[in-house]
């Protein structure tokens, strides 16, 4: 073997050697976001979703479909190598059809959901369903074209690329229909001007947008790193997309169920009444009856000040 030859067998090695030792760190560091997120909501979790599991609903299939999946994957993916060359690819696949596919489709099917709370039997509920269906779809041939022993570089950039550009595309159509949603909803109830900070707030965060917002822009910053020369930055942030959007997407489920209890309470402000169009359940669509309550609120308001 001649110097040259040598050189590079080492470099390829070495570089293989930090591929490993990024994903060795990337699944405890996921695991560990993922269990300390569990942790410091088990209380609201407890209280909002398990203590209403006496009866079935949807809504909680969907939220432990969303949680609770993605931490059996990541416990078995901190103890797996490429070099468990026989049994690596049928667990490899078993796991990601198991684990990563129902996280994938939960997610996918709360936003479109989301949507169609807020756009009732519109146009855009097709065209979001259209895109969640594409999601799925193409986050299923990546389960098929993807190896942990025998990858090619052909398959994992298709793959990989048809899954980010259409959750990108996904995400943004769900992002700005629930922004346009939002300021039309505020500009109806007064404008900007009469709401507080603290009520803007805490309905921008009821509503989903900054947990949604969150999650769009790593992933058009992983549909920029998929086409910039290869490098370690693409893998982390690819890795960590999924289970930042399923953090998001918990936290989002809670919020919905807490702004719920809040918008039953007759004391609950004007403001608030209109803001929580965004608070439904996925088991009964509550939207329809929250906006006849809205509606009705805002015509006594404004035969007040006729009068008046």
């Amino acid at each position: 073997m001649s110097f040259g030859e040598a050189y590079l067998n080492a470099k390829m090695l070495e570089r293989q050697m930090r591929k490993q030792q990024i994903a060795t760190y990337t699944a405890y560091s996921r695991l560990a976001l993922l269990l300390y997120e569990i942790i410091i909501n088990l209380d609201r979790e407890v209280q909002l979703v398990w203590s209403t599991c006496g009866s079935f609903q949807w809504s909680n299939v969907i939220y432990l479909m969303n949680r609770y999946p993605l931490v059996a994957h990541l416990i078995w993916n901190v103890y797996n190598t490429p070099y468990m060359a026989k049994v690596c690819d049928t667990f490899y696949k078993m796991f990601f059809y198991l684990c990563i596919l129902p996280t994938r489709i939960a997610i996918t099917i709360v936003w479109i959901q989301c949507v169609y709370a807020t756009y009732y039997n519109n146009l855009l509920c097709w065209v979001i369903s259209i895109l969640g269906l594409a999601a799925v779809g193409v986050d299923i041939y990546q389960g098929i074209a993807s190896s942990c022993t025998h990858n090619t570089l052909l398959t994992e950039t298709l793959s990989g690329e048809l899954v980010y550009i259409t959750l990108t595309a996904f995400d943004l159509v769900a992002t700005l229909s629930v922004i346009t949603k939002l300021i039309q909803t505020i500009l109806k109830s007064g404008g900007f001007r009469i709401l507080g900070r603290r009520s803007l707030l805490k309905n921008v965060f009821r509503s989903g947008i900054l947990y949604f917002g969150a999650v769009t822009v790593p992933q058009l910053v992983a549909v920029v790193l998929y086409f910039a020369p290869p490098g370690m930055y693409s893998t982390i942030v690819n890795n960590f997309l999924l289970h930042l959007s399923s953090v998001m997407t918990a936290r989002f489920l809670l919020g919905l169920r807490e702004a719920r209890e809040v918008q039953e309470n007759p004391e609950c402000l004007e403001n608030d009444m209109q803001l929580s169009l965004f608070t439904f359940d996925m088991t009964t669509n509550r939207s329809d009856e929250v906006q006849r309550r809205v509606s009705s609120q805002v015509l006594s308001h404004g035969g007040e000040q006729t009068s008046g």
